[in-house]
């Protein structure tokens, strides 16, 4: 089944979330939010469960409507149209008889339909999917099969809208990973396979293979790119907003199995980080490429024929090309790109210089230590009950403030107060030995990157042999962190010390969360969005109060 276009009634005028006469555009009344909020979130769904380029839907009052149309830069909203207005019907006259493409739906994803039953069996087979249904998507001339149960898309209306896709290749009749996005048009901002063919080329290991990539659109139509700023240019200057063009972008990488969240034993996931850790240093010292978005969809694995694991590095079309480090404009370096909940410290505190922090490969190196402590908090065993865990789990990782003047979002105490003192690990009461020590040693490091000796103990000459203790750690921890081979040099010899307990306790714990509305109970093993505007944009975005998803967000302001 397939939605149009979507509709809602409103009795009352004071539900518009719109005003004519307004400078911006948008109301400000709570019934108008609300309403606001609904629409956006009818938008949303619509283009999480169908392959789309954008979306129409209207809004009718007693005496006007509105129409609507929304793609992934934004929406376009018109004035007030009477009912009486020949505009009005003229556009619903055209839009009836208007082709499904121009309607908003992707003419390169199709029914699947297959030319023997041996072929279909195979298909279903290899997909796990008895007989549900199956899409056929288009990348160039190859032809890939997926279950349609699966695309279920962003929880953002703008952005990337990144949908990550179990694919069964026709012309390999094999599996593999076929991710379907909307890429930032922009000369520093490289189509993923491109850095993948550098990453390979520079010898990156632990890197999936990347077998094809390109944007999206049939021969007849075009590239599917945005709309939205088009109509944007008019008001650009007026409304402070600055908004990018994003594209239809599809890449199809070697298949991967499992998950981060899929391993077995504490010994086997700490492998798997130290692999993904060393395909991140040598990116960055190889093939000069920061990754910028380590989070736990972005670490996946497999397993070897001798049940030996290997892990991978994925999604690096948010990664910055080093030799691009001089250039300071926001397309090339965007102010905060990465995932909320693992982002270090440094760079979603509160920052009152009101200069744009950019990401470093350090940052990237205090991201892998959030990620492996929010693992082990949430698939370890420890002594932390249901209620405390799902507490500590929403403070630490996806609690989110906003300063109502600036509209900066930046985190609480409780991230940066377990990075320098690391109450955390010792509240939880980890009971194995492994994942203890490695988060022991690893955030007594990092966390030199926040003291300060003279803040500590003062200048006082009775607390001078403290101050120069501490000012020798701090100096020791920020040479370490300068080797990008720290971190993973520091897993390897951790797995083979022989006094590191990596038995007792060791295997994979799904602890039961309270449900609470306020509280996210997990974080997707998919990155779900990146709305990639530029910092002048946020404004607009902050209005309809969906800017960023509830659940892991992926942000690049």
């Amino acid at each position: 089944e397939v939605i149009e276009a979507m509709f809602e009634v409103k009795y009352n005028d004071d539900d518009d979330p719109f005003d004519d006469v307004r400078e911006g555009f948008v109301a400000t009344t709570i019934r108008a939010s609300q309403t606001l909020g609904q629409i956006t979130g009818y938008a949303t769904y619509h283009q999480a469960i169908e392959f789309r380029t954008h979306v129409f839907s209207a809004l009718i009052f007693r005496t006007y409507m509105r129409l609507l149309r929304w793609d992934r830069s934004g929406v376009v909203v018109t004035e007030k149209i009477p009912f009486d207005n020949p505009l009005l019907f003229d556009f619903l006259s055209r839009f009836s008889t208007a082709t499904a493409a121009v309607r908003g739906r992707d003419p390169t994803v199709t029914t699947a339909r297959f030319d023997s039953p041996d072929l279909e069996r195979k298909v279903r087979d290899c997909l796990e999917c008895g007989q549900k249904s199956l899409l056929n998507i288009h990348v160039g001339n190859n032809n890939y099969i997926v279950l349609k149960d699966q695309i279920i898309g962003s929880r953002s209306p703008i952005g990337r809208s990144t949908r990550c896709l179990k694919a069964f290749w026709l012309k390999t009749n094999g599996l593999v990973l076929l991710k379907d996005t909307w890429r930032v048009l922009s000369p520093t901002l490289k189509p993923e396979h491109e850095i993948y063919e550098k990453l390979h080329k520079n010898q990156v290991p632990n890197i999936p293979q990347a077998h094809l990539g390109a944007d999206i659109g049939k021969e007849n139509d075009g590239l599917h790119t945005t709309q939205t700023k088009r109509c944007l240019k008019a008001v650009e200057k007026t409304l402070e907003i600055t908004l990018r063009t994003f594209c239809h972008y599809r890449i199809v990488l070697e298949y991967l199995p499992y998950s981060l969240e899929d391993f077995e034993n504490t010994r086997e996931v700490i492998i798997v980080f130290r692999d993904a850790s060393i395909g991140h240093g040598k990116a960055a010292q190889q093939a000069k490429v920061l990754h910028r978005d380590i989070s736990n969809g972005n670490i996946m694995f497999k397993r070897r024929a001798d049940g030996t694991v290997q892990g991978y590095l994925i999604d690096w079309d948010l990664s910055l090309d080093l030799t691009l480090a001089s250039d300071q404009s926001t397309e090339a370096q965007p102010e905060r790109t990465g995932t909320w909940q693992f982002l270090a410290v440094r760079l979603v505190q509160r920052n009152k210089t009101g200069k744009p922090l950019i990401q470093n490969r350090i940052d990237d190196v205090e991201s892998f230590y959030h990620v492996i402590l929010w693992l082990a908090l949430r698939y370890t065993a420890h002594e932390l009950d249901s209620g405390t865990l799902t507490h500590l789990l929403h403070e630490n990782f996806d609690a989110m403030y906003k300063d109502p003047k600036t509209g900066e979002t930046y985190i609480g105490t409780a991230r940066r107060s377990n990075m320098k003192s690391g109450d955390l690990s010792a509240q939880a009461g980890f009971t194995n030995g492994g994942i203890k020590e490695v988060l022991r040693q690893m955030r007594h490091v990092l966390c030199q990157r926040y003291t300060n000796p003279k803040d500590t103990f003062g200048s006082s000459q009775k607390f001078e042999a403290e101050r120069k203790v501490a000012e020798v750690k701090k100096a020791a921890g920020l040479k370490a962190l300068e080797d990008s081979d720290w971190l993973p040099n520091l897993l390897d010899e951790l797995l083979a010390h022989e006094k590191v307990d990596w038995v007792n306790n060791e295997a994979r714990v799904d602890h039961v969360l309270q449900k609470s509305p306020n509280y996210t109970s997990r974080i997707p093993k998919r990155k779900t969005e990146s709305s990639l505007h530029s910092p002048r944009s946020r404004k607009a975005a902050r209005k309809s109060g969906n800017s960023t998803p509830q659940c892991n967000r992926s942000i690049a302001h």
